[in-house]
Formats: C-alpha cells, sequence, structure tokens
C-alpha cells in the first residue's frame, strides 16, 4: 500500500469514527422522523403528494429543467454540517497536539494535509449523500401513508442526482471547514465565524439588501446546486415576482452553482496547504 493510499484510508476511517460525524446526521435524521411523525398526525384530509407538493421544482425553478426540492431543508443543513465536522477535524488535533507532530515531518507536510481534506471530504459526501437518501425515504413514507406517491418513481432519476448533488455538497463545504480552520488557526473561531455568516451576514444581509453580490456567494449557490435551479438576484422583489407567476431575474444555472462552491473551496485549501507549509511551531 502506497503512503498516498494509507493515509487517505486512515483519515477517512479517523473521520467516520469520531462522535461528531456520527452524532450531528443522526441528529438532523432524527429531527426529520420526528418532523414526519408530527405531518401524519397535522396534514389535511388531501395528504401530502410526493411528487406535486414535495419533488417538483415549485420556487425559482424553469418549467422542465428537471428541478426538484425534494430535500428541501437540507440544501441549507448538509452545508453547515458538512463545514462544522471539518472544522472540528483539524480542530481536535489541536487539542490533542498531533499538528505539533505534523510541523515536524515538514518534507510532508503538503501531502498529509491534502489526504486528510480528500479523505475527510470522500467520507462526508457518503455520510451526506446517506441522510439525504434517509430524508426522501422518510418524505416517500410520509406521503404513501398520508397521500399519494403517484409519479415518483418516474422521476427517482431526478431524486438521485439531488441526492449525488446533496453529497458533493456536503464534500465540498467540509473541505471549506477544514482549510478555513487551518488559515484561522482556531475551530471555534472558524465555526462561529462561519455561522454569523450564514445566518446574519449572507442571509439576513447580503441576500436581501445586495442581491447582486449574493449570486457569488456559498450558501445561495449551495441550495441552487442541491435544487437544481438557477441563481436568482431579485432581492425583496423576487418572492413578489413569483407570486406574480413570473420568473425571477436568474443570474447563473446549476452546474455553474456546483463550480462557483468547487472555486471556494479550492481557493481555501490551497491557501490552508500554503499556510500550513509555512507555519512554525508554536
Amino acid at each position: 500500500m502506497s503512503v498516498n493510499t494509507a493515509v487517505f484510508t486512515a483519515e477517512g476511517q479517523r473521520l467516520l469514527s469520531r462522535r461528531m460525524t456520527r452524532l450531528f446526521p443522526l441528529g438532523l435524521a432524527a429531527a426529520m422522523i420526528v418532523g414526519v411523525i408530527i405531518a401524519m398526525l397535522t396534514v389535511g384530509d388531501e395528504g401530502v403528494h410526493f411528487v406535486d407538493d414535495i419533488a417538483s421544482g415549485v420556487y425559482g425553478g424553469i418549467p422542465g429543467d428537471n428541478s426538484t426540492q425534494v430535500l428541501g431543508p437540507l440544501g441549507f443543513l448538509v452545508p453547515i454540517m458538512a463545514f462544522v465536522i471539518g472544522a472540528s477535524f483539524f480542530g481536535a488535533d489541536q487539542k490533542t497536539g498531533m499538528i505539533e507532530q505534523l510541523l515536524t515531518w515538514e518534507p510532508r507536510r503538503s501531502r498529509l494535509l491534502l489526504g486528510r481534506i480528500t479523505s475527510g471530504a470522500a467520507a462526508i459526501f457518503v455520510v451526506a449523500a446517506a441522510l439525504s437518501a434517509f430524508v426522501v425515504m422518510m418524505l416517500y413514507i410520509l406521503s404513501s401513508a398520508t397521500g399519494s406517491t403517484d409519479g415518483a418513481f418516474d422521476i427517482w432519476p431526478t431524486v438521485l442526482g439531488a441526492i449525488v448533488r446533496s453529497g458533493l455538497t456536503g464534500a465540498i463545504f467540509f473541505a471549506l471547514g477544514f482549510g478555513l480552520t487551518v488559515l484561522v488557526n482556531s475551530s471555534v473561531a472558524s465555526i462561529v465565524g462561519f455561522l454569523i455568516y450564514v445566518f446574519v451576514i449572507e442571509t439576513a444581509l447580503v441576500q436581501p439588501l445586495l442581491p447582486k453580490w449574493s449570486v457569488w456567494l456559498p450558501m445561495t449557490n449551495a441550495d441552487a446546486f442541491v435544487s437544481r435551479n438557477g441563481v436568482g438576484q431579485g432581492g425583496f422583489f423576487e418572492g413578489v415576482e413569483i407570486l406574480n407567476n413570473q420568473l425571477p431575474n436568474f443570474h447563473h444555472g446549476w452546474i455553474a452553482a456546483g463550480l462557483l462552491l468547487a472555486a471556494w473551496s479550492a481557493v481555501a485549501c490551497g491557501a490552508a496547504v500554503m499556510v500550513f507549509n509555512q507555519r512554525d511551531i508554536d
């Protein structure tokens, strides 16, 4: 076994064995189960239709573009989960003193860091995709119990595509979280700063007030990529356009959104490798 393969395998197994990696997705899955149970008890007489109510692209989608909203909040929650896991993965090594050991192994700093990023991203891809598949299954059960699943099998390729894109989004945000944590050298600062950015800066400020800027930002593009929708730049008025059956002003499509996400992650990881190569032992 080569060194690269050994590092990739060992780091991936180490990440999957961490409690954070297991408990975060399990917590989201448990919340989904509770939500489905509540929905079963409170849904109206018409019930829930898997295709019409859950899977169809109803917000920002262009008719016929095969967009899907079946993963709903996971387009927002998976990036947060993956970022926190990525940041805490590096932070845990800081607490145990493993980073100090890596800094003494100067010839292979880049290889070790990239091994952790790639193996962790691959592991989180599996975790995020599995969680997304579970959510789809729960929504299918909800529709089967309360309403209708007619036409569900006709759109399974589209739904599977959304699951794969959710996994890719998780992998990208894991790498982003890991890279930013290396740069700031603090998992707490990285996680807190990211949460402030998500809930205050991008969601509450930039998206409604500076929509032309928001089209380039990570969370906006994450939602568009997972749901396979275009990225609009309508700000406050986008909702009015949709209510009036007008398509919002689209800036770019879901493929470009995925490429933008990959670019954000690549920049963070590239900078992290350069900084880590120059870091001294504290």
